[in-house]
């Protein structure tokens, strides 16, 4: 699908809901509003609101969030006080997400 079909079935879609009466997005704004929506639908699924499960409860979910996953390796520590010697602080990436296992 192109960036002009997508953006022909976005407006059929939003004038169905909208009943025609809504007005016009341009391209920017249907970009905003689909980021935030894809933002929800991640965040849903990593919270289990969509299966009543955690993210990783079934092959379905890790694979359509797949293609949004991005690893990040970080070996070099950085500076910081902890509750002990042995303590240890590494700078995390600023343009991901992650899950924090408790």
């Amino acid at each position: 699908m192109t960036t002009a079909e997508f953006a022909l079935e976005f407006d059929i879609l939003y004038n169905n809901i909208s009943s025609n009466k809504a007005p016009g997005l341009d391209e920017y704004e249907k970009s905003v509003f689909l980021t935030q929506a894809q933002e929800a639908v991640v965040i849903s699924i990593y919270n289990g609101k969509l299966t009543g499960e955690g993210f990783e409860a079934s092959e379905e979910m890790i694979r359509y969030i797949d293609h949004l996953i991005k690893e990040a390796n970080n070996t070099t520590p950085t500076t910081g006080l902890g509750t002990s010697t042995s303590s240890v602080f590494y700078a995390l990436p600023t343009d991901v997400w992650f899950p924090v296992y408790e």
